[in-house]
Parts: structure tokens; sequence; C-alpha cells
């Protein structure tokens, strides 16, 4: 069963749709938040989503150059067809960031929870 077909899955859209401005004008403030900060920074992205173009994805890079952007063959729902393959990029990136043991991102035992998050995501 995909996650977008859940009942809640159509209200929860258009309320993000509905914010979305209120999104856009908050834009100026992550960019120069990125520019300063420089924090570590992974962009998955759907190579074929026809509202966040990969232009949009390639911006992260230019307010901060260390971003790592990766592009999936997928379109709007990324998670919904590459879950697995998504996840294993996500594990990577905090491996890189934290070291193989990421439990200093919280104070505990993350890599357990990130697995077992991972293993849910995948078997949906």
């Amino acid at each position: 069963m995909l996650l977008l077909d859940r009942p809640q899955s159509a209200e929860i859209q258009l309320d993000l749709f509905g914010n979305y401005q209120t999104n856009l004008a908050l834009y100026p403030k992550f960019q120069e938040y990125f520019r300063t900060h420089r924090p570590p920074t992974l962009a998955v992205w759907g190579r074929n989503d026809p509202f966040f173009l990969p232009a949009g994805a390639e911006a992260f890079r230019r307010d901060n150059p260390a971003a790592k952007v990766v592009f999936f063959d997928t379109g709007r729902f990324a998670l919904e067809s590459h879950a697995t393959e998504i996840g294993q990029e996500i594990r990577s990136f905090l491996d890189g960031v934290y070291g193989e043991d990421q439990s200093s991102i919280v104070g505990y035992e993350t890599s357990n929870i990130l697995n077992t998050a991972l293993a849910s995501a995948a078997t949906v």
C-alpha cells in the first residue's frame, strides 16, 4: 500500500499547499542561515518532480557549497518509490557527519532507532 493512499493524505497535502506562501517568504532567512552557518546538508530529490525542479536542489549548493545533493529517478513523492535507497543515502550521510556511531547526535543509541526507522520505511 502506498503511503499517499492513506485517507488523511489528501488533507495533509492540501494543508501543505495552502501554507506554501508562508514557506516561500522565509526562503531568504533559510538561505542566509545556510550561507552563514554551513550546516551539514543532504538534499534528496526526485529528478522528475514537476513542482520542485532540480534547480531548487542545486540552490542548496549555492548557499552551502558543501551540501550534498542526490537525485533519484522519480517524481514528486520520492519516498513512495525509493524509500530504501533514500534511507541508505541518509544513513551514509549521517555516518560521514557523525561517524559510524551516531549516538552523539542526541545522546543515546541513535543508530538502532535509525535502523528501525529505515527498516520500517522499506517495508511499507
